[in-house]
């Protein structure tokens, strides 16, 4: 690797490293600037999530108290959505069980 890609290669790490802190998506950086100085796409694929990893654990770490409270929220929505979906196959059973018991069949239950 000459110098030049070096010098490259920071110059785009560090990009990559403020834009992933500002917004996210600094994979849209590093990626194709890893494969532009030769690396194969596996490697320059591996490497830029590996290279990802120290900033998730660092938001993580900063924002814990936020993601505590986001953690109590979750639990509400995540059951919601459950819950509609279950009562919604229930009511389409018991309306298909009513349907069948009105028929001009006689029930013999």
């Amino acid at each position: 690797m000459s110098f030049m890609q070096a010098c490259f290669l920071f110059f785009a790490a560090w990009m990559s490293g403020v834009l992933n802190s500002v917004a996210g998506g600094g994979g849209l950086i590093i990626f194709p600037a890893l494969i532009v100085t030769g690396l194969p796409a596996i490697s320059a694929n591996a490497t830029s999530t590996l290279a990802s990893c120290p900033g998730y654990i660092a938001s993580i770490s900063a924002y814990r108290n936020e993601l505590w409270a986001q953690q109590q929220l979750s639990w509400l929505f995540g059951s919601i959505p459950f819950w509609l979906v279950t009562e919604s196959r229930h009511s389409k059973k018991s309306s298909y069980r009513q349907q069948s018991n009105n028929s001009s069949h006689p029930n013999y239950e």
